[in-house]
């Protein structure tokens, strides 16, 4: 997690690579996030330092990519990503069928006490992370992965293989926002997407390792797999339906706005200073009063304007709209994922998250890219010049 918060800091020097402070857009966003640092409503110094990192990270790593992405090699970075999902799908399928208590479900904490978290009797799973959300925050970007693989029209045993994989994957995680993500994607992929994809060659691929399976469930009369499947289905369903029941799930989708519409703190424009409510300064070097007196912070968007204002929140949908305009997707695409940042929100003080939509936007760029093959290089240069 070290490595990742300060992964835009590997950028600062590199050869032939523009940083992304020839953006004006981006310099004005920088300065603004320094004013607030050192807002004097803020408790400490490394409040503001640490609040700088987090804020600044997903922004900086996506226009130095947009300014430098015609120094990447494509094929390597699906032949890596393939690898280490398939790494963590593996792992996490035998992470389910394992007790709490076993090593590999050891959260990274665990000298702290904290118990594993489970859904009914399974654990739900965290790869390699020892963490929830870095094994959500991966699995969006297996949603991103799947995308550009669809994009580009790799091998259809594997794509939708993959797929599959990625929904059983988010029910052993437990987690309804993921899951929820991940549907959403997968509708929007078979119906904007799926076009670009033969599927006689997708039932061809699958026909002869979906009869091995009924094949072997015949002659076994029980497959441990599917077991494990419909287990995992149904631990999911009694987490959602339970959240349902009782109001929460609602609340949950539409929390950030009605907390924002609503929103009660004293300072809406400047904000009490940046880092003030994230949890990796306030366990280090305690909590500013001016956000004791905001009352409960849960949602990101209303975390944001406590800290930088509703100025920052501003900052923060304008770069988004900027970089989606610069990146090659469609115009559909673009409103999509503009709707994507706007509901998920929790890249600022997840580090997770913001590393891996990060390196999801890169992946489906590059295939996008890849698969347009009259843009030159001289294309892109004319493009970074505007």
């Amino acid at each position: 997690m070290g490595i990742q918060l300060f992964s835009p800091f590997f950028f600062l020097r590199t050869k032939g690579g523009m940083l992304p402070f020839n953006n004006k857009l981006f310099t004005f966003y920088f300065f603004y996030l320094l004013l607030s640092a050192i807002n004097f409503r803020n408790l400490t110094i490394f409040h503001g330092i640490l609040g700088i990192i987090i804020h600044v990270n997903l922004w900086y790593l996506l226009f130095y990519y947009y300014y430098n992405r015609h120094l990447i090699r494509f094929q390597p970075i699906i032949n890596l990503a393939l690898i280490l999902c398939a790494l963590e799908l593996i792992l996490g399928f035998i992470q389910y069928g394992l007790p709490p208590k076993h090593f590999l479900n050891a959260y990274a904490d665990a000298e702290r006490g904290g118990d594993v978290a489970v859904v009914v009797d399974s654990v739900r799973v965290t790869g390699t992370f020892s963490y929830l959300s870095g094994y959500t925050a991966f699995l969006i970007f297996y949603s991103f992965f799947t995308w550009a693989l669809i994009k580009i029209q790799y091998n259809a045993r594997i794509t939708v293989t993959l797929i599959a994989l990625g929904f059983l994957a988010s029910f052993m995680s437990g987690s309804r926002g993921t899951t929820f993500t991940y549907t959403l994607f997968l509708i929007y992929l078979v119906v904007f997407e799926f076009k670009e994809v033969h599927y006689h060659n997708i039932v061809k691929s699958m026909f002869m390792p979906i009869l091995l399976l009924i094949m072997i469930n015949v002659i076994t009369g029980k497959l441990s797999i599917v077991d494990q499947i419909v287990k995992a289905y149904d631990n999911f369903m009694v987490r959602r339906e339970n959240g349902a029941a009782s109001g929460e799930e609602q609340k949950r989708i539409f929390w950030d706005f009605e907390q924002l519409y609503n929103f009660e703190g004293n300072y809406p424009y400047y904000g009490v200073g940046l880092g003030s409510t994230y949890q990796g300064a306030t366990q280090l070097f305690g909590v500013s009063p001016y956000v004791i007196e905001a009352g409960y912070l849960e949602t990101e968007l209303t975390r944001v304007v406590v800290e930088g204002g509703f100025i920052l929140l501003i900052f923060r949908f304008t770069l988004m709209v900027f970089i989606l305009i610069k990146l090659s997707f469609t115009k559909r695409d673009k409103l999509f994922l503009f709707c994507f940042f706007v509901f998920f929100g929790g890249y600022a003080f997840n580090v997770y998250n913001a590393i891996f939509i990060f390196l999801g936007f890169v992946i489906v760029d590059q295939a996008f890219i890849n698969k347009d093959e009259q843009i030159s290089f001289i294309q892109y240069k004319r493009k970074l010049r505007i």
